[in-house]
């Protein structure tokens, strides 16, 4: 597994190791107001400053697998999914006042993804045949969204045009749906060449809207542009393994990028 968080600009150029010496991190979220991003890994939760400065633990839960990340900068709160147990739980931006909101599911909550326009949080469960559920952001009125999906790893959420995004690493699909669960559409569906894990939505894309994520297989981040109708064809090798695979990346987060960040590849 990697053990270093590091970031590139948005054409893959000019990678940056920011954070070394880490167990096992899994998930990234940013909180850009105050210039910080957290991370999930094998004991709790830490933050650096985003040029990786000034590391600190913010919660330290014990050993298990602490899986998607979610910050609502807005209202301070920090949310987090323990693989291990099934469990929901947020907490204030410090670590303090940490509350337990959803827990009893059969299979692994992995992806967290928040709806802060309709003060909602989505969650996948990793397994076959699992439900996408969300709930309120204090975990009342749980509800599925979409009914069974298999090993979803990644969750993302366009508030504006409300539709969620979401890795089936199964099936090896790139999928979307309305915040509703209505309307599925797979974008992308690539047996033979992707398993798919961290994903996120980027709608100042080239393209009016690209989808990024994190490859398993091919241990490289990858982007398929998609014009809000249909997926054009996915481009890889944006971030590559070196030798021993050291670019084994488990979630990833777009943020504040220029439409052109990436050259037209029409």
């Amino acid at each position: 597994m990697g053990e270093s968080i590091r970031r590139a600009d948005m054409n893959g150029e000019n990678v940056e190791i920011l954070v070394t010496g880490l167990s096992v991190p899994r998930s990234v979220a940013l909180d850009l107001p105050r210039g910080k991003m957290y991370w999930t890994h094998e004991h709790g939760i830490q933050r650096a400053d985003l040029d990786g400065s000034n590391v600190e633990t913010v919660i330290a839960l014990g050993f298990a697998t602490y899986a998607g990340i979610a910050i609502d900068s807005t209202a301070e709160k920090l949310y987090w999914a323990n693989a291990s147990n099934g469990t929901l739980s947020r907490a204030a931006l410090d670590g303090s006042g940490i509350e337990l909101l959803a827990n009893g599911h059969t299979a692994s909550i992995w992806g967290v993804a928040l709806d802060q326009l309709a003060g909602k949080i989505c969650w996948s469960q990793w397994g076959p045949g699992m439900p996408i559920q969300r709930a309120d952001l204090d975990g009342a009125n749980v509800e599925v969204v979409v009914p069974a999906e298999d090993f979803v790893a990644g969750l993302s959420i366009d508030s504006d045009e409300g539709r969620l995004y979401w890795s089936n690493s199964l099936a090896a699909t790139l999928k979307r749906a309305n915040l509703d669960g209505s309307d599925v559409q797979t974008l992308l569906s690539v047996p033979d060449v992707f398993v798919p894990l961290g994903i996120a939505f980027d709608g100042r894309g080239a393209h009016d809207g690209d989808v990024d994520w994190s490859d398993f297989r091919c241990f490289q981040i990858c982007y398929a542009a998609t014009n809000g109708k249909s997926p054009l064809s996915p481009w890889c090798d944006i971030f590559d393994a070196d030798e021993n695979g050291e670019m084994n990346v488990k979630d990833f987060v777009s943020f504040n990028m220029a439409t052109e960040r990436r050259p037209s590849r029409n």
